[in-house]
């Protein structure tokens, strides 16, 4: 959850006229925190302060977004969020992987739903059909990349020459296929490999090695970052590897395959709930 409770007079107004204004007002907020949110920003809550000190909190709002960017949206959504008038708002935030989001929002009680969701890409909107907006603001975008360390990537000759996706991703660490990221460097491999029974066979593949995989994506990223000469090759978000990288690069080397890089666009869905 995040980092303020809710007033319990808060409920003494009908969800239905509160949630549309509070709603709102957190879409809009991220909306206009929609930056190049790979990089380093000043907080946001900075710019609110003024109005926030004279207004009175009187209602929250529950935020669920994904765990990559959970602590940039409680940075964008600390404090009261003003609302009109002399009212106040507060988020809740917590993190979640959207598929489990996704199961939440099937169900009937809009009660412990979320009213406002992030996830990782735009086609959780597709999915969630008539449970959320699709035409909500979008929060960034990244794009999705290849990483190992300085040596691996030498020895590989990639450093020089970036791999076709059926290249890099055939011997990577994949996303969870059951994620956006996951889904797109499946698609981007199958793409690569070849039409037809290629494509598919690639996918099998990959998907059977991932499963046998011990290693995860920040184990991979940690490795690469420090230099291993047999760091795994991993597939990541530009987000992704800039966490890992936060304190410095390191003998990190981020590679874009041949055919480029897809990109992932986060948007910020109201919900049934926040409707």
């Amino acid at each position: 959850m995040g980092r303020h409770t809710p007033t319990r007079h808060a409920q003494s107004t009908p969800p239905r006229r509160r949630g549309l204004p509070v709603a709102v007002a957190v879409v809009t907020v991220l909306a206009l925190a929609a930056v190049a949110w790979v990089v380093t920003r000043p907080s946001g809550a900075a710019t609110r302060a003024a109005d926030a000190e004279a207004c009175r909190v009187d209602a929250a709002v529950r935020v669920t977004v994904v765990p990559e960017i959970g602590a940039l949206v409680r940075d964008q959504l600390a404090g009261p969020i003003p609302i009109g008038g002399d009212r106040c708002a507060v988020a809740e935030v917590r993190t979640e992987p959207p598929l489990q989001t996704s199961g939440v929002l099937a169900g009937s009680d809009l009660g412990t739903q979320p009213q406002i969701w992030v996830p990782d890409d735009v086609s959780w909107a597709t999915r969630a059909g008539a449970t959320v907006d699709a035409d909500g603001a979008e929060l960034g975008q990244t794009s999705l990349v290849v990483a190992t360390s300085r040596a691996v990537a030498d020895g590989l000759g990639w450093s020089t020459t970036p791999p076709t996706w059926a290249e890099a991703a055939g011997r990577a660490v994949l996303p969870d296929p059951s994620e956006a990221a996951g889904l797109i460097a499946l698609a981007a491999l199958q793409s690569s490999a070849g039409p037809g029974e290629l494509g598919d066979t690639a996918v099998v593949q990959a998907v059977v090695s991932a499963g046998r995989a011990g290693t995860g994506t920040e184990q991979a990223l940690a490795a690469a970052v420090a230099g291993a000469d047999d760091a795994p090759v991993v597939v990541a978000t530009e987000q992704q590897v800039a966490a890992a990288s936060a304190d410095g690069a390191g003998d990190l080397a981020v590679v874009v395959p041949a055919e480029g890089a897809p990109v992932l666009s986060l948007p910020v869905l109201r919900t049934a709930a926040g409707r």
